[in-house]
């Protein structure tokens, strides 16, 4: 992969963290994310960037993983592994999961791609 075009990439992947990160100021606890019609549409569109995200992560990982084996702080494979559920068994998705990745998960990612 060209440097340039992982750069976008990289880019991109901020860009629906901070998107994240506004959409989930209002969410304190992951029941927040089912109680409410707002928190269901938060939870729906919060999960929509992180498949984005999953997806660019998985298309930079078929062709650089050891550029990203050289971040071991950042779970590369649950990421792609969550995309996947998302993507395709939606339904199942489970809305702690979403929580625990953004309150916790998201600010590594965040920071470690910042740093690369």
């Amino acid at each position: 992969m060209h440097k340039e075009l992982l750069i976008d990439k990289l880019l991109d992947i901020i860009e629906c963290v901070d998107i994240i990160e506004a959409r989930f100021v209002e969410i304190k606890t992951a029941e927040d994310f089912v109680e409410s019609v707002n928190g269901v549409e938060k939870l729906d569109s919060i999960s929509m960037r992180l498949q984005t995200i999953g997806e660019i992560i998985n298309k930079i990982y078929k062709k650089e993983s050891a550029f990203l084996e050289k971040y071991p702080q950042v779970k590369w494979n649950d990421i792609i592994g969550m995309r996947n559920v998302i993507s395709h068994a939606y339904m199942e998705t489970d809305y702690n999961i979403i929580y625990k990745t953004c309150k916790t998960h998201l600010p590594v990612l965040k920071e470690t791609i910042k740093s690369i």
